[in-house]
């Protein structure tokens, strides 16, 4: 009984402690404190509350899009799920980092993003395994928990380039981009399954080339915030 609970929660945790590693690893030349990183890690995961209490706020507007099972979907994807969550994400960074004056290089908004992203999956990802067992951690170690990283992740460039901006409306044009792009990511990845039962499985094809897609926009991002790094010498 005792393994076949501490298996799956192992499997869920796993995925989301390695990507951990795996970013953080790029991030050498001058790494993050420890304490910081877990404090974020740690509110990452603890963000969850906040935001499905904002899901449950949010859902209520959903008889607006009951017209269509498509526009219903979309809404979910995008609104309940995307938006409520990746905003979670960036107030953690923001509250934790951001606003504590915690940054010294533009690339530190995507490993601070990457970690509150990963602290939320990885949470959320021992409450699905929990549900569906074994196979459901095996599928989502290779879709949903680095889809959480990579749109965390491109969200993050734009926050340290927020954090570095010339003026504070620069700053919130930056710190919005950033958002509306995690959402759009995570929402595509969301309507996408969302839909298959009116749709069927081919839609579903589109994910294929969306989980590489976004971890290789997620590393040219990365390599863009090094570049600027030590072109402001902070590298």
């Amino acid at each position: 009984m005792v393994l076949h609970i501490f298996l799956p929660i192992v499997l869920a945790v796993a995925p989301s402690l390695f990507l951990l590693k795996y970013f953080h690893k790029k991030d050498r030349e001058k790494p993050e404190p420890k304490k910081k990183v877990i404090l974020v890690f740690f509110f990452g995961i603890m963000s969850i509350l906040p935001a499905m209490l904002l899901q449950i706020a949010v859902s209520n507007l959903s008889y607006l899009f009951s017209i269509s099972p498509y526009l219903l979907s979309f809404f979910e994807a995008f609104i309940v799920a995307g938006l409520c969550e990746e905003f979670m994400k960036q107030q953690v960074v923001k509250q934790c980092i951001y606003n504590r004056g915690g940054f010294d290089e533009y690339s530190d908004g995507i490993i601070y993003a990457i970690t509150a992203g990963l602290g939320f999956a990885c949470f959320e990802n021992v409450i699905y395994v929990l549900d569906g067992g074994i196979t459901v951690a095996i599928i989502r170690a290779f879709t949903s928990i680095p889809l959480h990283a990579c749109a965390s992740g491109i969200m993050g460039y734009f926050i340290g380039r927020a954090y570095f901006a010339a003026t504070g409306k620069e700053e919130a044009r930056y710190m919005r981009r950033g958002l509306l792009i995690a959402v759009f990511i995570h929402g595509l990845y969301n309507f996408v399954l969302f839909i298959q039962p009116i749709s069927g499985l081919l839609p579903s094809l589109i994910l294929i080339p969306l989980i590489p897609g976004i971890f290789i926009i997620l590393e040219k991002s990365l390599k863009k915030a090094k570049i600027l790094d030590k072109e402001h010498n902070f590298g």
